[in-house]
């Protein structure tokens, strides 16, 4: 990419690994059901971090479950989804309510990055507010 070291903004794919679950190990529907490969997509998962151990495998922590996924170096799942604690109520290391502070407003419940969704969570459990702002320039 071109930045103050003067790259030349070319960028080289150096693999790709399709995550897959030829073994049928995850226990519901996914997008690519009848398939003997049953490769994985976005529909499947929401991937917010991975990490490949000394031995090569590929963990991966995802949103939906949320799930901690194992894959050998290959992409294929190993084990079925582990799922991980979704805690709703808890309080902080002095005993105190934790502050929450939200990001993109309620997302859940409208369009994320707007006025509406930055106003509804002040009257759940938000205690403050770090948005992101985008500009932007209508053109007609």
């Amino acid at each position: 990419m071109r930045g103050s070291e003067g790259g030349d903004r070319a960028a080289a794919v150096q693999g790709f690994v399709q995550l897959s679950d030829p073994d049928n190990l995850i226990p519901f529907d996914i997008q690519n059901q009848g398939s003997s490969e049953r490769h994985l997509t976005g529909s499947d998962f929401d991937i917010e971090s991975f990490v490949i151990d000394g031995n090569g495998d590929i963990w991966i922590g995802e949103e939906f479950g949320p799930y901690i996924l194992h894959f050998d170096s290959t992409g294929k799942l190993l084990e079925a989804p582990i799922a991980t604690p979704n805690l709703t109520s808890f309080n902080s290391l002095t005993g105190a309510a934790p502050l929450v502070i939200g990001h993109r407003g309620a997302s859940g419940d409208r369009p994320e990055h707007t006025l509406e969704a930055t106003s509804s969570p002040w009257n759940r459990v938000q205690t403050s507010l770090s948005p992101t702002w985008l500009l932007q320039k209508t053109v007609f």
